[in-house]
């Protein structure tokens, strides 16, 4: 099967992805990429409150380019989740720990427990309790 790709109004045969496919890109290449919504992971996030936030463009081993796109909680910015081609990382920033997986499946079953368990733990820290 050939993978083909439309930058800039052609066509170019055995390519996945390519940075050019990233609108406006910062100079880490990072940026809006169109088709973020087409990934099979895509409906799970913004099922859990994930909103899209960039693109970045990765350098695969076979020469071509992958695309991981990053998704942030609306409430709990800090938490996010990246997907490429045919997985997920979820993670808090600064942390090293990460959670993976392969599955829209298992995306879901992590974000209903993960969600959960930091909206609770909003809630019991809220500084307006007492007031």
């Amino acid at each position: 099967m050939r993978s083909f790709i439309n930058i800039v109004g052609k066509l170019i045969e055995g390519v996945r992805d390519s940075p050019q496919f990233i609108e406006d890109p910062n100079s880490s290449g990072q940026g809006h990429h169109p088709n973020h919504a087409d990934h099979p992971f895509h409906d799970v996030l913004k099922a859990h409150q994930y909103s899209y936030s960039h693109t970045t463009p990765i350098r695969a081993r076979d020469g071509g380019y992958d695309s991981h796109h990053t998704y942030r909680h609306l409430d709990m910015r800090d938490n996010v989740v990246g997907i490429y081609r045919n997985g997920w990382e979820a993670g808090k920033l600064g942390q090293r720990r990460r959670t993976h997986g392969k599955s829209p499946e298992a995306l879901d079953r992590f974000l209903r427990g993960h969600v959960k368990r930091a909206t609770k733990k909003l809630e019991d820290n809220d500084p307006r309790d007492g007031m």
